[in-house]
């Protein structure tokens, strides 16, 4: 309770202590007056006086209570202000730039080196002490300020050359507008803190200089091995060699691989680190780029009699800002430890484009595989430098500890992020985000440039005509290849409804339609295409050949229903293929 509060319980106290006694006065009178008659009334203001001394009694009591409390409230103050690890003082003001202390702590004192008598009554602006002068030209900055913007509190750090220290200040105003300072020294702190930012700027530099060092010296070394290769290659072109001699040399370009693929794992690590490692965007084949990396990986897997399956949704771009030589090297690490750590079943790629804009789109590459997997504590190693998951000396599995580590910086240099789900012993899949920018180009004639059409030999007219219905891009390299080999033209449309604008539009001897396709399927195609003969009049018939992958009973009975003429099952064989396409063609 302040002191206000106090004296003001004792003036409450003895106005009662007052007005009981007159009380008292009046009943005494008025029954000597009034006789035996008025006893009741004597008796009724005697009630009233007992009522007013007890409520006196009581609220003197109750000051005395409040006013030990507030003593012993106050001294406790005054203890933690005097033994506070902090300086505190509080200051008034006296004129309109002149301040005086009131009161300081040991610790307030001891900062600033003063004492009592260099403040006591005076103004600290007209202190013999130089401190004391200046403690009152930034008392009187922060306090205006604090008027300026409304405030009631100011924090903020100031350093004291002559005393060479640094202290973290706050001033705050109290209901009686003094002006109360608490004052932290962090002069050590800050000493630390540079002291700290210097040493690693330094390490940065040395590590900086470490990895150009190691950059050049993974390039000088690369050069000579691929020279090595080079000539290992040169040499096994040749038809000459002993079986043991091409084993050796065959043996010998297989370290030399795994030495370059250290090598450039190094060189692209520390070009990183470096902060040399740059992305070049161009215009790019997303299609493509995915497609040929896969290619590259086929017949690792197939070594390893493991499927491997590429998926590209059908709404991908044609043309995409990016740097084509990045994706590949993401795609190609994902896709080698895919098929590294996975002996059973196969890898699948995924590649879907999710549009954010007209002209941005998201393009999302998930590789998942039927491998080891990776337990939940073990995640936390794949994107560590020079970590692995299995460290031990018998571990299986080799590399350096660098290519997820380099994928994961590539990737977020692109703007990209990286993320992966995994099962121990039921494998895993990792999901990788790129932004990129749809280049739009202008109209011109889709039979020139339809991006979903590419042909082989369409003009020869001394070959059998084959029109292809396939979406899966793999697949379509798959039947490209074969029918090149047995020497048919061909030209292949990804969905149905772009086969039958080609039928529209050309001759053909045959087609290969494949019955499940986005857009629209082979069965709906096939009818498309035998309403256009109807109209035509019936002359003209084009044999259209079923390809599926249901090779179920029945199936075989609902596609000839559909009005094709044949069946083929995938997956593809070229000796079926053309003993069909023969059956149903005179050339």
């Amino acid at each position: 309770m302040k002191g206000k509060d106090v004296t003001k319980g004792y003036s409450q106290a003895m106005l009662g202590l007052v007005l009981g006694t007159v009380a008292a006065i009046l009943c005494a009178v008025v029954g000597f007056v009034l006789g035996p008659d008025f006893l009741w009334l004597c008796g009724l203001l005697g009630v009233v006086i007992a009522v007013l001394l007890i409520w006196s009694v009581m609220s003197v009591m109750d000051m005395k209570k409040a006013a030990s409390n507030a003593v012993v409230e106050s001294r406790r103050f005054a203890k933690v202000f005097s033994d506070s690890p902090m300086g505190m003082a509080q200051a008034v003001r006296i004129g309109p730039s002149e301040y005086q202390l009131i009161d300081t702590n040991a610790k307030f004192r001891q900062y600033f080196g003063i004492i009592p008598m260099d403040y006591d009554g005076i103004s600290l602006s007209t202190s013999s002490n130089e401190m004391l002068r200046l403690m009152n030209a930034w008392i009187d900055a922060f306090s205006q300020n604090m008027a300026n913007d409304g405030s009631d509190v100011q924090a903020f750090e100031i350093t004291l050359e002559n005393i060479e220290k640094t202290f973290n200040t706050t001033i705050f105003m109290d209901d009686q507008q003094h002006i109360n300072l608490v004052v932290l020294d962090v002069t050590e702190q800050k000493e630390a803190e540079e002291k700290l930012s210097k040493a690693i700027e330094e390490a940065n530099a040395a590590y900086k200089t470490q990895g150009e060092f190691l950059a050049n010296m993974s390039h000088e070394i690369r050069t000579p091995i691929n020279g090595i290769l080079g000539m290992l290659q040169l040499t096994l072109i040749s038809n000459d060699l002993t079986t043991e001699i091409r084993d050796n040399l065959e043996t010998a370009k297989n370290c030399a691989d795994t030495l370059l693929r250290l090598i450039n794992d190094i060189l692209d690590y520390t070009k990183l680190e470096a902060g040399k490692y740059k992305i070049r965007y161009t215009e790019m084949d997303i299609r493509e780029v995915i497609e040929n990396t896969v290619n590259l990986q086929r017949p690792i897997a197939d070594n390893k009699n493991l499927l491997l399956d590429c998926q590209i949704a059908a709404n991908a771009p044609k043309i995409l800002i990016g740097d084509p030589q990045r994706v590949e090297q993401v795609l190609n690490c994902i896709l080698s430890n895919a098929i590294k750590f996975t002996t059973n079943g196969g890898v699948r790629v995924k590649v879907a484009f999710i549009e954010e804009t007209p002209t941005q789109v998201r393009v999302r590459i998930a590789v998942a595989d039927s491998g080891i997997g990776i337990s939940d504590a073990d995640k936390e190693k794949l994107f560590k430098r020079f970590s692995q998951v299995d460290s031990s000396n018998t571990r299986k599995f080799g590399g350096t500890g660098l290519g997820l580590v380099i994928t994961k910086q590539i990737v977020e240099l692109m703007n990209g992020t990286i993320q992966v789900q995994s099962k121990e012993g039921i494998g895993s899949t990792f999901i990788i985000e790129l932004p990129m920018e749809v280049v739009v180009k202008e109209e011109v004639d889709e039979e020139v440039t339809d991006a979903s059409i590419f042909s082989m030999g369409s003009n020869e007219s001394d070959r059998i005509h084959v029109l292809i219905a396939e979406d899966e891009p793999v697949n379509q390299q798959v039947i490209g290849k074969l029918l090149g080999m047995a020497g048919y033209a061909y030209d292949i449309a990804e969905n149905g409804e772009a086969a039958v604008e080609l039928f529209k539009e050309r001759k053909y001897d045959v087609g290969l339609f494949d019955v499940q396709m986005p857009v629209m399927d082979g069965l709906e195609a096939t009818k498309r295409i035998r309403s256009i003969e109807a109209q035509r009049g019936g002359a003209e018939h084009l044999p259209i050949i079923a390809v599926t992958a249901r090779a179920m009973f029945g199936e075989k009975e609902k596609i000839l229903e559909a009005k094709l003429d044949d069946y083929v099952a995938k997956p593809y064989v070229l000796e079926d293929i053309v003993a069909v396409i023969n059956k149903y063609t005179q050339k």
